[in-house]
């Protein structure tokens, strides 16, 4: 189970309260991948730094799904 700290910065990484539903998690999720996927991106500088965010919102979705149960 991943720590109280790590849980609300993977809130804070996809822009949601604590409160929101597991619904409204998975929207956010998705909206940040579709937005900061590399693949989306033309420069190398653009998807180098696309990359790296899309690292941090996977592991933040992983945290927060593992700490809620959600599949």
């Amino acid at each position: 189970m991943p720590s109280d700290s790590t849980v609300k910065d993977a809130y804070r990484t996809l822009h949601v309260d604590e409160d929101a539903t597991n619904e409204e998690i998975r929207k956010a999720y998705r909206e940040l991948v579709f937005k900061h996927h590399p693949d989306r991106k033309k420069s190398e500088t653009a998807k180098a730094n696309a990359s790296t965010r899309f690292k941090q919102i996977q592991a933040a979705w992983d945290t927060i799904s593992a700490s809620r149960g959600i599949t």
